[in-house]
């Protein structure tokens, strides 16, 4: 174990020799992973007259730090940058100033949004040293750092750190996933294009995890604490109380695993443990969904909120470990699409939560069973899912909210929260990805490209642009507080793509469109924002069946942030999607893998959302190398949904993988011409270059304004999509 403190800064905020504006040893040591990070210093921008007498701006500021992907270019690791915008309206806003590269995984803000905390890892002699650092968002600079080293981590591992603030306590917990290689095997592979054999090594791979705790007053780590009841998926979901860290884990499928466990659609559990500590005070069966990226936040009683599916809250109480799920009614509506959501404690004890895929924010209280006080419907932005992930903001004051401006017009509105009418909005025909609030009440929207960065007033007059060499992904802000012919080509309507579960799906999409489906792809973990299929695969696979179309594809869409991120993120996202297909496998008897033998695998990519090739390869060498069920057979091959045309790293971030990580096609998210079946009489879907577009979305529910929560997909000539789907053979 190694531990250092101290106010030590990461580096002068001026010009480096890397093009970065830091030198890379100013930045951050070490990081095998990827992710960057940029700073933002919030001058307040609402104070028009000049600073006060005797106080200097510049000292007065508070940082906002940016995360993402370098530009341009296909980007191999991500970033965190900073930048300054304009003091007063005719000023020019500088140029953002990078903070850290290679990070391990995503930044983590405090609860009381005082410091940002980044983990790097390096490979050492003895292990895998794992460095945090705690960012003061007064000055950008390390406040705090510890190191701790886990010895016996080999060099090919990949180390998973995500950081847990504690509110009220000077402990922040470190939640480490470690996937290591258990062995290797000869498998045989077709190849995507050739359909030739060829033989090949398969690695199998199996993650544990372990805690380490660091004191921000002395500066020590201690642990790690290596936890049992292992193996288990490396993802994970944590938060944590002034006495209590609650971690939600899922065990990973065994081929060895008895039938009542196979049938068992919920592996997690959920454990306990005192701070500080390595041994659980309490550890019981957790409800569905598995851990996957989804909204968590520690209420004002020390209990814990965890928003799932997009609409549900469950409560656990971090004293017995008892979980109470209570419903959100506005975000009971389904889509065809996933949305992104978010939750986010206030100061007078309330929650604000959004759902911009259908057009919904809410203000909660959370000591009357998360009844809504407010509710706020406004015109669904551009990208609801792509990230960032926030698209709708709340005022200090609570009075306001402000949201991204309709998919049709772009720009920001207002909206009266007392009556929920719009009060203001502006647009220069610009469509924005994300909204943020910073501290001095500034609105920062954040644009795909060029000038990325653009601010405006409480009152929506635009007050500048500043460019950012980052494709942002995330903010984070700091305040002082029957078997049918499976067809394909163009000829008949190939399919259906639905964030909601078949069952409770089907019969309006057949009211709408008068036809069986041929296939539907549906969502397994990790999809934070979605039904999951691997909940109740039973129940699922009968609507299948009853729908006319038993074959059922699968896709999995992470948060959004994450694919900028690093490998341990990209084979955490893979190892839990690859289980939660198996549970599914197991669950119903009847659901068979492709005769052919090729499931294809696709990775939801969002068109605002840049992926990392140290994702990507990691995600897809996981995929390809899973051996499923024990059989000794690897039937599973990565796929990638995304708008190629997109100024964001998709196409040219595949054409640099090679070997099994090679997406095997491209699903098309554009153009999308509407329409119902069978679907445009010509294949003209968006394409990359070096990977064969083989399914395109041409219906798009929001978009084509379809009533029924389903997307429209139809398979290229020649391609049947149904024989790359599990199949449903005869009704569970």
């Amino acid at each position: 174990m190694r531990s250092r403190g101290g106010g030590k800064a990461i580096g002068s905020l001026g010009p480096g020799d890397d093009g970065f504006g830091l030198s890379r040893r100013e930045v951050l040591a070490g990081g095998i992973g990827a992710g960057a990070l940029v700073a933002l210093p919030d001058i307040g921008i609402g104070d028009l007259s000049g600073a006060r007498a005797g106080k200097s701006r510049r000292t007065a500021s508070r940082y906002v730090f940016l995360y993402g992907t370098p530009t341009p270019g296909p980007a191999p690791s991500g970033s965190l940058v900073a930048t300054t915008f304009p003091v007063s309206r005719p000023a020019s806003p500088p140029a953002p100033v990078p903070v850290a590269i290679n990070l391990a995984s995503a930044p983590v803000l405090s609860p009381d949004q005082a410091v940002t905390a980044l983990a790097t890892v390096d490979m050492v002699a003895d292990g895998a040293k794992i460095t945090l650092t705690l960012l003061d968002a007064t000055s950008a600079a390390a406040a705090h750092q510890g190191s701790v080293t886990v010895s016996g981590v080999p060099d090919d591992a990949n180390v998973l750190v995500t950081p847990v603030f504690a509110p009220g306590s000077p402990i922040v917990s470190l939640v480490l996933a470690i996937t290591v290689p258990a062995g290797k095997n000869l498998m045989r592979k077709a190849d995507p294009g050739t359909g030739s054999l060829a033989t090949q090594w398969a690695t199998t791979w199996v993650s544990h995890h372990a805690l380490a705790y660091f004191d921000q007053r002395s500066g020590d780590i201690t642990g790690p604490f290596h936890l049992s009841g292992e193996p288990s998926l490396a993802l994970t979901s944590a938060a944590a109380n002034g006495s209590d860290l609650v971690i939600w884990t899922t065990r990973e499928p065994q081929a060895g695993d008895p039938a009542e466990i196979r049938a068992r659609a919920s592996l997690s559990r959920l454990t306990v443990f005192p701070l500080g500590s390595g041994a659980g005070r309490l550890s019981r069966p957790a409800p569905a969904p598995w851990p996957g990226g989804e909204p968590l936040i520690t209420l004002p009683t020390g209990d814990v909120a965890r928003l799932v599916r997009g609409r549900d809250v469950q409560v656990c109480s971090a004293r017995t470990g008892e979980v109470t799920e209570l419903g959100i009614p506005a975000f009971g509506p389904g889509r065809a699409k996933p949305s992104a959501v978010t939750m986010q404690n206030r100061l007078d004890g309330t929650v604000f939560m959004t759902k911009p895929g259908i057009g919904v924010a809410v203000i909660a209280d959370p000591a009357k069973k998360f009844r809504t006080t407010a509710q706020i419907q406004f015109p669904l932005p551009w990208a609801p899912l792509a990230a960032p992930w926030s698209k709708a903001v709340l005022s200090a004051a609570g009075d306001t909210c402000y949201v991204l401006g309709p998919a049709a017009t772009g720009g920001i509105c207002a909206y009266d929260v007392g009556s929920g009418k719009l009060a203001g909005s502006y647009s220069e025909g610009h469509q924005y990805a994300g909204l943020y609030q910073l501290p001095s009440g500034t609105l920062l929207a954040v644009r795909p490209e060029n000038p990325r960065l653009a601010f405006f007033s409480s009152g929506l007059s635009p007050l500048g642009t500043a460019d950012a060499n980052l494709d942002v992904s995330a903010v984070y802000l700091h305040r002082s507080i029957q078997e049918p012919n499976p067809g394909g080509g163009t000829a008949v309507m190939t399919g259906y793509d639905t964030a909601g579960p078949i069952q409770n799906t089907y019969a309006s999409a057949n009211k709408e469109f008068g036809v069986d489906p041929t296939f539907w792809i549906r969502y397994f973990t990790p999809s934070p924002a979605a039904d999951l299929f691997n909940d109740d695969a039973v129940a699922e696979s009968q609507g299948a069946w009853d729908s006319g179309g038993p074959y059922v594809g699968c896709i999995s869409a992470p948060r959004q942030s994450r694919l900028s991120g690093s490998a341990a993120e990209g084979q955490a996202d893979a190892q839990a999607f690859a289980a939660a297909m198996l549970v599914a496998y197991h669950a119903v008897g009847p659901l068979q893998l492709p005769s052919g033998g090729r499931l294809y695998c696709w990775l939801d990519q969002e068109y605002s959302t840049s992926l990392s090739s140290n994702y990507w390869n990691a995600w897809a060498n996981y995929i390809a190398n899973y051996d499923f069920a024990g059989l000794g057979i690897y039937p599973l091959y990565p796929c990638l949904y995304c708008n190629p045309y997109a100024p964001y790293p998709s196409c040219s971030t595949i054409a640099k993988a090679r070997g099994v990580n090679v997406p095997s096609a491209i699903w098309s998210s554009e153009p999308e011409p509407c329409g119902g079946p069978p679907g445009p009489s010509k294949w003209n879907p968006q394409k990359c270059a070096t990977v064969p577009t083989k399914l395109w979305q041409f219906g798009e529910q929001d978009a084509c304004s379809y009533a029924s929560n389903v997307d429209l997909d139809m398979g290229a000539p020649g391609f049947a999509t149904a024989h790359y789907c599990f199949h449903v053979h005869s009704r569970p």
